[in-house]
């Protein structure tokens, strides 16, 4: 979409359009089921897995000033010793406090997507999957770590789990159906997602949010970057918008009400 707005106004990408498909690197043979993956049975022609269970949705705004405080409050400890990202930092304090909340087991595995690092440049014009699968197994109680443990977790230890995903699907094309989003519960990182490069006429988007359907039932945390402005207030500090995170919730509705709690005592919801 960034694309055809730079042809409607007049202007050539820096990278032509790219078709064709992405390649597989280092492509090796496994034998393991990936744990970020779940059968679930022929759909038929349903494209969309019902809910398993009732889900709900919440979205917020963590401005920079709130990320600054909780990063404060996490440099009290040493560890770990490089820096976090916004998106380790908050996908963490999430995964702990549902871990707290749920009855039953703790959610660990978890599910990280991101952008897949290895993608040259010009994949910017690719029109192709370059999305990177991975799982994060704690070897300790989620529920009673500290945050910036599971936050180097997810920053250090993420088992890529494309090449078993890729064996599993190809080995029965088109006969059975996966789900990844919600397998269990799963952290989307689209911090560096460029949602606000659309502009037509002089108008870009004001606010750009996400939404995944047909997820299973341990739920989908999005991390999407802030507006860049809120209005035409705040174009002369544009920075301090771009760098909030808006961050979707889509969990049981079970969850919910404690969840928030738990999120305002970290500062996150105001």
């Amino acid at each position: 979409m960034n694309t055809l707005s730079q042809f409607l106004r007049g202007m050539k990408p820096a990278y032509p359009p790219n078709l064709n498909k992405s390649p597989l690197q280092n492509q090796k043979l496994m034998t393991s089921h990936p744990q970020s993956l779940k059968d679930v049975g022929p759909l038929g022609d349903n494209w969309i897995m019902p809910l398993p269970s009732q889900m709900d949705t919440f979205s917020f705004h963590v401005r920079p000033k709130q990320l600054a405080q909780l990063k404060s409050k996490l440099s009290k400890n040493s560890y770990p010793p490089s820096p976090l990202q916004p998106f380790e930092l908050l996908s963490a304090v999430i995964w702990r406090a549902v871990a707290r909340i749920r009855n039953g087991p703790e959610p660990n595995p978890v599910n990280i997507i991101k952008k897949d690092s290895r993608s040259p440049i010009e994949d910017i014009m690719s029109l192709r999957n370059n999305q990177f699968v991975g799982l994060v197994k704690a070897n300790f109680s989620v529920a009673e770590a500290h945050v910036e443990e599971l936050a180097a977790q997810i920053r250090d230890m993420v088992e890529d789990e494309r090449d078993q995903i890729r064996n599993v699907v190809g080995q029965d094309p088109g006969n059975s159906d996966f789900i990844i989003y919600g397998s269990n519960l799963t952290f989307m990182n689209l911090e560096e997602v460029d949602f606000y490069g659309f502009e037509v006429n002089g108008l870009s988007p004001r606010f750009v949010n996400c939404f995944i359907d047909g997820i299973g039932e341990e739920g989908v945390i999005l991390v999407l970057p802030s507006p860049k402005y809120c209005n035409n207030d705040y174009k002369d500090n544009m920075k301090f918008w771009s760098e909030g995170r808006i961050v979707t919730l889509i969990l049981p509705k079970s969850y919910m009400m404690e969840l928030k709690k738990l999120l305002e005592d970290w500062g996150l919801i105001i």
